[in-house]
């Protein structure tokens, strides 16, 4: 009986030296070839069975895509949390604190008003569209103008219902409802770039190059696109009705901790 000679399988992390020894070994002598045969057939058997057994598939990528769009989706309903995390937890007080943080907050609702205006009312969509590529007005210095002015004007309404509060309950609230639109937006952002790399190729390809994501950045060449102040009201009507409840929330806590 000759023991069986077999070929290294083609996957190297299943190859062992058992099996390297099990595709080498010659003719085995008649007194003990019985046994040696069977032990080299066995090891040879199991080498083959290791180097064809399939490996755990990885997780399709529509997995991630599908959080992403259930995130985008729910963008408003997340973000709102934060705001109710405020006006619950929050302790406002007559302050420059509180003046400084008004005021910024109505600079972000500028800049956002300012690319609602470039960008239309797709702004307010369940889901990525983009008609065209806008490049002009704020999207020139930033490929997200919209969510840098959400930012700066949660960072002033955050300061404003922290300052009454001592440093480390004002941090620390701070930190939760900033941190929470800082996750948010940094699932959505590449989430929405993938789709505009898909929908215009290499114009977007070139205009990423030359804009960064969320830091501004002087323009280098003049963009595309139309400024249209009739949209802005059509499209950012609940933008405004929710500064306005807002606003009219933290003057209610003004006066109940009076």
């Amino acid at each position: 009986m000759r023991a069986s000679r077999s070929r290294p399988p083609s996957s190297p992390r299943s190859w062992s030296p058992a099996c390297a020894i099990a595709s080498r070994r010659g003719p085995a002598r008649p007194a003990i070839a019985s046994w040696r045969s069977t032990f080299w057939d066995i090891a040879a058997d199991r080498c083959t069975r290791a180097s064809t057994r399939q490996r755990p598939k990885p997780l399709p990528r529509r997995s991630k895509g599908a959080v992403s769009a259930l995130v985008f989706k729910n963008r408003g309903a997340i973000l709102a949390l934060g705001a109710l995390l405020l006006v619950i937890f929050g302790r406002p007080a007559l302050s420059r604190a509180l003046c400084a943080g008004i005021v910024l907050a109505v600079l972000g609702e500028l800049v956002r008003v300012w690319a609602v205006g470039y960008s239309g009312v797709t702004t307010r969509a369940d889901h990525v569209t983009a008609p065209a590529l806008v490049t002009a007005g704020p999207y020139g210095y930033v490929r997200n103008p919209l969510y840098v002015g959400n930012f700066i004007t949660a960072a002033g309404f955050t300061l404003a219902f922290v300052s009454g509060m001592a440093a480390g309950p004002a941090v620390i609230l701070a930190a939760i409802v900033l941190g929470l639109m800082v996750v948010t937006y940094a699932v959505i952002i590449p989430y929405e770039e993938a789709f505009l790399a898909r929908t215009f190729g290499e114009p977007f390809a070139a205009y990423v190059r030359a804009v960064p994501r969320v830091f501004p950045r002087s323009p280098k060449s003049p963009g595309q696109g139309v400024y249209r102040a009739e949209v802005i009201w059509r499209a950012e009507t609940r933008t405004f009705i929710t500064f306005a409840v807002v606003l009219a929330l933290l003057a209610v806590r003004l006066w109940v901790q009076r």
